[in-house]
């Protein structure tokens, strides 16, 4: 999704825009407030307009990002109180900026869905028990009156222009960084000591507090509405009420306090005696709320005291080295993970990388190179010695004590299971689901391995990181009751530069390779399908047609010893030894070298979870020639030339065609924006570790 935020810097923006970029959704924002980039890309935004929502701004975001598919609409008045004292202000933040950007939605984004953000207050005051969507309006403030406006406004360009609209009226929202309201100011108040809090009206007012994080997954989950609806309102409460009294006595209690509270009864202009949600329809929906409804004061102290999404040091989470022997675009996610963050999320998190004491120290190097990176090396890494141990204890001992002398706050398992009881926040990252999809090309026990792996992450709620829309639908449709928290987040590649002073011509020339070659830096995987690339090569000779495939990576599949020497055999048998030409493992800069330089990138793998080689090739605008599977269309949205899987005639046809229109060596560099894609990466794996390190607090009570 292209999502738009207006009002992105406030609250429940600055939530709602971790909780989408976590997903691997592009988010921009316009509303109020200086974000400068470094503090945009840290939220999780690729771009930010600080200006009034008018058509200009508008137009300015579309002309540079594209159009939206949804549109979120936070921006607007958030107090009784102002409204009362400044009603103008509030009519013209509420409805004016509501009426400009729905005209501005009428003429350019017809399509795009609207999720608005309204509130409880457009019920008024004379309600008692659980309120439905379809209760009279009656609103007794100008914030609750202008609230009601702005639905009016959508359900009007809802009939009358077809724009799709979902009115959402929360209740009573708390949570991390909110920094007014009656919570806080309670929590404020004791934390400085007073002796005695007089709060207004009786105390026994009923409020439906809902945790924001829980109220931006439900402002993400009502994105798509039914095909039929064009405007619907539901409400965003939990239908558990709790009264001020009963919440300012357990802050008390908590904070061991003294502190009398009394109770003016006096209440203020608007302020109704009961707010509570029938909660049938988010019911019907099937939404759940995570975190309990009842605002317990233990967290309600920690989050006055600095608990939340920002910490107080750089966040330290833990990845296991991935050798890149065995898998070159796991070491290649690793790196370049790395040195995302550390360039545009600098100072915000410390990579600790845990490796064995066997792992091969120049592999090491590279990745302690990256700033900011620690290596800690332990036998507990050495293969897997602790999975038994946390398969049936719930436990593996020797890793949870690396990871605790190291301090680490968030724990990635990548083809790793720590245990259940890792007392660690822990994010699960599954590639992909190959194993489901291509079984026959898993022996059984490896392929049993790998989904009691991934069931077991699933039953002990990891949070599932995953790396493409398209591994995201095969998640849903393998473990369709997984209630897990899931994040996607699409990997993306800006080669050091470093890497770049190799001189392509050099690398060519070293290993003989003519002026035009077609480049398939691919491990010889069986399902990465170099067989076809053979026999497409052998339908080009047959046409008289001298079309050379470089290729590099490594030899070993530890799931079928002898692959890489049946195809190599195939290649001598056709004749094919100077149009298949492999180079074994090379310098990754004179990977970069050949791809600069490469007529096109060569992908005919039959899965994927996320193409690294794909990614690297956009990073350059190298031209592709892929495999027509769902992710590579995910990837390059239609940038590529396309063959089926099992389809050597028309790959010989399109490597003919880029051939012919080859005419000698054209040295790429990295192409412009890429900045963009690199920064999106980090901020989307960033929002995913900060998520799962904040929910990890548990519920609140």
């Amino acid at each position: 999704m292209i999502v738009w935020i207006t009002g992105a810097n406030g609250f429940i923006g600055r939530h709602l825009v971790h909780e989408l970029a976590g997903a691997g959704h592009a988010v921009h924002g316009i509303g109020h407030g200086a974000l400068d980039a470094t503090e945009a890309r840290r939220l999780g935004l690729r771009s930010w307009i600080n200006g009034e929502i008018d058509a200009a701004n508008l137009d300015a975001l579309a002309a540079a990002h594209g159009l939206p598919t949804h549109l979120v609409h936070l921006a607007g008045g958030s107090s009784v109180g102002i409204s009362i004292e400044r009603p103008f202000e509030d009519f013209s933040r509420t409805v004016a900026s509501t009426a400009r950007l729905l005209e501005w939605l009428r003429e350019s984004a017809r399509d795009c869905a609207v999720i608005a953000a309204s509130s409880a207050a457009v019920y008024g005051a004379d309600h008692f028990g659980p309120i439905a969507e379809s209760a009279i309006a009656t609103p007794v403030s100008p914030y609750g009156q202008h609230k009601f406006m702005m639905e009016q406004l959508c359900r009007s360009y809802a009939q009358s222009f077809g724009i799709r609209c979902t009115i959402v009226r929360l209740f009573s929202v708390y949570g991390p960084n909110l920094r007014k309201q009656l919570l806080w100011d309670i929590c404020s108040r004791l934390q400085a000591k007073e002796q005695a809090l007089t709060l207004g009206g009786t105390g026994n007012e009923i409020r439906d507090w809902t945790d924001v994080r829980d109220v931006a997954r439900l402002l993400v989950g009502v994105a798509e509405p039914a095909p039929q609806e064009t405007f619907r309102v539901i409400n965003g409460g939990s239908g558990h009420g709790t009264s001020v009294a009963d919440i300012a006595a357990g802050l008390v209690r908590q904070w061991g306090s003294s502190t009398v509270v009394r109770h003016s009864g006096v209440s203020r202009p608007g302020d109704p005696v009961s707010l509570l949600a029938d909660d049938a329809m988010l019911r019907q929906i099937g939404f759940d709320w995570c975190i309990p409804a009842r605002p317990g004061p233990c967290r309600l102290r920690g989050l006055v005291q600095g608990a939340g999404f920002v910490t107080p040091r750089p966040l330290r989470f833990a990845f296991s080295h991935i050798s890149r022997r065995l898998w070159a675009g796991g070491y290649n996610y690793q790196r370049n993970l790395f040195a995302a963050l550390a360039r545009f999320l600098p100072g915000e998190f410390i990579p600790v990388v845990f490796a064995g004491n066997r792992a091969e120290e120049n592999e090491l190097s590279e990745l302690a190179a990256v700033p900011a990176v620690e290596v800690v090396r332990s036998e507990a890494f050495d293969g897997q010695p602790g999975l038994a141990a946390a398969l049936a204890l719930g436990l593996d001992r020797a890793a949870a004590a690396a990871f605790h002398s190291a301090r680490v706050d968030v724990v990635v398992e990548a083809a790793r299971f720590f245990g259940w009881r890792l007392p660690v926040p822990t994010v699960a990252w599954i590639p992909d689901l190959q194993h489901r999809s291509l079984p026959q090309l898993f022996p059984t026990t490896a392929r049993w391995r790998r989904e009691i792996g991934f069931r077991v992450q699933i039953a002990s709620g990891r949070t599932i990181m995953l790396s493409s829309e398209s591994a995201l639908r095969d998640f849903r449709a393998c473990y369709p009751r997984a209630g897990n928290r899931v994040s996607v987040v699409r990997f993306a590649t800006q080669p050091p530069e470093a890497f770049l002073n190799t001189d392509p011509s050099e690398v060519i020339a070293m290993h003989n390779l003519p002026a035009n070659y077609f480049y398939l830096p691919n491990q010889f995987y069986r399902h990465k399908n170099h067989q076809l690339v053979v026999d497409a090569l052998a339908i080009l000779k047959r046409r008289g047609a001298d079309v050379v495939v470089c290729a590099s990576g490594s030899t070993e599949d530890r799931r079928e010893l002898g692959y890489y020497d049946l195809v190599n055999s195939e290649i001598k048998r056709r004749g094919l030894e100077a149009n298949f030409r492999h180079l074994g493992v090379i310098p990754l800069p004179h990977v970069y070298a050949l791809l600069r330089a490469s007529t096109a990138l060569l992908n005919p793998s039959r899965f994927e979870g996320w193409s690294t080689t794909v990614e690297e090739a956009k990073s350059f605008g190298v031209p592709m020639i892929l495999s027509d599977i769902d992710v590579h269309r995910e990837q390059t949205a239609g940038a590529a030339r396309y063959f089926g899987v099992d389809d050597p005639v028309t790959l010989a046809d399109h490597l003919m065609q880029a051939a012919q229109a080859a005419h000698g060596p054209i040295i790429r560099n990295v192409v412009p924006h890429q900045d963009d894609n690199v920064s999106a990466f980090a901020a989307s794996f960033a929002a995913t570790i900060q998520q799962t390190k904040s929910s990890s607090l548990g519920p609140l009570g």
